[in-house]
């Protein structure tokens, strides 16, 4: 391959990872075509790039974005699911496509800008609920006592109209 070639897929992959929330890295061979199809199809509605990268970019590419202690736990062939807009997206869509569809893929790990997370760390973060269902909580938490006081007056009001 030639070093433009080479220079050429080291800056896609920087261009990926600038200012992403998160990332998964995948093991993909061995994965029927229309398995990971089917993935690349749900990681695309979430707005998360799925890359096959070559391990020797992908390392290169993250030294120079400074992510150098995440790129010494790429090893094999992997694939990698970068998310910009919701830091446990990646996670949970790969997370519940393995589990739902049953295909024989791996979770390598993922990485956070400042940290990189092993399978497991990976799993529990898929857990976690969304952003948007994060903010319905909050706002049922601040809402729960302000209806518990309606209704408590409510009642008041009906016991005094009834006597």
């Amino acid at each position: 391959m030639r070093k433009s070639v080479k220079a050429e897929k080291i800056s896609e992959i920087q261009q990926c990872l600038t200012g992403f929330q998160s990332a998964v890295v995948t093991t993909y061979q061995g994965i029927k075509t229309s398995d990971l199809v089917g993935l690349r199809h749900k990681l695309r509605e979430n707005n998360i790039e799925y890359k096959v990268v070559k391990n020797t970019f992908v390392r290169r590419a993250m030294k120079e974005l400074g992510y150098h202690a995440h790129s010494e736990n790429i090893d094999g062939p992997v694939a990698i699911a970068v998310g910009h807009e919701d830091m446990t997206a990646p996670m949970k869509v790969v997370s519940d496509y393995i589990e739902k569809s049953g295909i024989n893929m791996e979770i390598v790990g993922g990485f956070l800008p400042e940290q990189w997370l092993s399978a497991d760390d990976v799993k529990v973060y898929a857990k976690l609920p969304s952003k948007e269902q994060s903010y319905f909580m909050i706002a049922y938490l601040f809402q729960a006592p302000m209806r518990g006081l309606a209704i408590a007056l409510n009642k008041v009001a009906e016991q005094k109209a009834a006597a």
